[in-house]
């Protein structure tokens, strides 16, 4: 297989245009004429297929080395080479974290317990403006409001009422607003109620014919916007109840994203066909922008507000970064090698004291690749990396309120905890300087300081200190508390409290835990 010259200016061509490099694309237009081959493979090439092809051939240039020097055959080198084993096999550096500490733990990763366990849930939410009150979804429509104190909690039930035995009762998300004032409770059923902070009924809503899959407030509070399983959008008004604009994409046999984000208090960002994404004014029938690029499934946004600028992850493993005033894209961000998982942009501006290093631009991203990755966005390079153990793919993930640490969950249930060091990076990119002559062969890596893993066999004995719910024990006693074999377990949801020092985990058919992390 060969490639001519000119098919090689199409791929750049392509790339410029795909990374929003409009001046650059049309200068090598206008000099080969490249545009004539667009007819023939603009719908059989994929988007990122320079950087694709780029990536294979130093795995590929890599891996014959190695051919060359272990005079292996060729049928082993096919056979070894994959997504996973190219992460072990990167020739980049990775610079351990800085040793320099008088703690004499700090080289080793704590073991973490629970403080007190709730019953298998599909999600929880701690209160943002009370650091002591969680809010978790049960089964036969039950929610649970729980005030959390040092030796004790106050539970408050909240309920949706059914028909008994009917179908799709579960609680699948709870959210609270932004101030704290009220609680969204979803069934499964596509029913939404709001209750007051203290369990008081202030209003149901019916629109919905499935499951709520995502839920994201306003800034002000005064709307929030409610995602189901069918692609069916509706933004609500917090205060009258009356839907304000409901979207359909009219698709129902896949999901075309799993995340939304308010740019502000009038216009959000939506997942559209085609893996498009769209801005939306609110109570506007047709998008104000519709931004293309992304070849699958959205799967989470970020909007760093002060720059105008918008992060998209996808199931296609890119993440791509949209300024306000181009529908292009103004960076493309290749490394995973598996869905994006979360996406968040790290304040720099107030970590970082050196002031040239505070103007940088940083994302950090998961992947169910089982890596975290640091970006310096603007020249598109990975500045902090660390892939769990044994390459164990991550299912979640979830940054704490001040950003400092990030927890992931594994596809055993079991949860760690990392460190974003800022002192740390910021030392080491005011040595390294990340110029042209050393870019990519010198990474700083992220710690993981906790760990957590779930009792799959037998309810955990409490210290003494531990807060126990107790819930109805007939019920315990007719689920048992040893795992069934055809039972497996899942992380659904993970939340922080609002000063980081209680991490909500969420788990089906175990117990779910609340875990004391306030020391890490």
């Amino acid at each position: 297989m060969t490639l001519t010259s000119q098919e090689v200016n199409y791929l750049i061509w392509r790339y410029f245009q795909e990374v929003g490099l409009e001046l650059s694309a049309y200068a090598l237009d206008d000099e080969t004429k490249i545009h004539e081959l667009d007819e023939l493979y603009k719908n059989k090439i994929p988007i990122g297929s320079l950087v694709n092809f780029i990536q294979k051939g130093i795995l590929y240039t890599m891996k014959e080395g190695e051919v060359l020097e272990s005079k292996s055959s060729l049928h082993e080198f096919a056979k070894e080479l994959n997504l996973l084993s190219s992460i072990k096999h990167t020739n980049t550096e990775i610079v351990p974290p800085s040793t320099n500490t008088t703690d004499n733990n700090s080289c080793f990763t704590r073991v973490l317990k629970s403080l007190f366990t709730y019953p298998s849930s599909m999600h929880s939410s701690f209160n943002p403006s009370s650091e002591k009150v969680l809010a978790w979804g049960e089964r036969k429509s039950k929610s649970v409001i729980c005030v959390i104190n040092d030796q004790s909690q106050i539970k408050i039930d909240v309920e949706h009422y059914v028909i008994e035995n009917e179908k799709g009762n579960d609680i699948t998300l709870v959210s609270w607003s932004r101030l704290g004032d009220s609680l969204l409770t979803c069934c499964e059923n596509g029913e939404i109620r709001m209750w007051e902070a203290d369990g008081k009924i202030k209003m149901v809503l019916h629109n919905h014919a499935s499951p709520i899959v995502h839920v994201s407030w306003s800034p002000d509070s005064r709307s929030f916007l409610t995602l189901d399983s069918d692609n069916v959008v509706i933004i609500w008004d917090s205060f009258t109840g009356k839907a304000r604009q409901v979207l359909d994409a009219g698709l129902k046999d896949r999901v075309l994203g799993l995340d939304t984000v308010w740019i502000d208090e009038s216009k959000v960002v939506v997942p559209g066909l085609k893996n498009s994404i769209h801005i939306f004014q609110v109570s506007e029938k047709e998008p104000v922008g519709t931004l293309y690029g992304h070849s699958n499934t959205i799967t989470s946004l970020a909007y760093y507000k002060e720059l105008h600028l918008l992060a998209s992850g996808s199931d296609d493993n890119d993440i791509r970064i949209w300024r306000s005033n181009s529908l292009n894209s103004a960076q493309l961000l290749q490394g995973h090698t598996q869905p994006i998982l979360s996406l968040d942009w790290l304040p720099t501006n107030e970590k970082f004291k050196n002031p040239d290093l505070s103007k940088l631009v940083i994302l950090i991203s998961t992947s169910m690749d089982g890596s975290i990755r640091v970006w310096d966005v603007y020249k598109g390079d990975t500045v902090m990396f660390s892939l769990n153990e044994n390459g164990v793919p991550f299912v979640c993930s979830k940054i704490s309120p001040d950003k400092t640490k990030i927890v992931t969950g594994d596809l055993d249930g079991s949860i760690k905890i990392w460190s974003i060091n800022y002192q740390s990076l910021e030392q080491f990119l005011s040595e390294h300087k990340l110029d042209a002559s050393n870019t990519g062969t010198n990474i700083q890596s992220i710690e993981c300081v906790a760990e957590y893993e779930p009792n799959t066999s037998k309810k955990e004995e409490p210290d003494e200190n531990d807060i126990l719910i107790d819930d109805d024990v007939d019920e315990k006693q007719q689920s048992g508390n040893d795992l069934e074999d055809d039972k497996q377990i899942f992380i659904t949801s993970l939340s922080w409290n609002k000063n980081g020092s209680l991490l909500s985990v969420s788990y089906s058919n175990i117990d779910s835990v609340v875990i004391k992390v306030d020391q890490l």
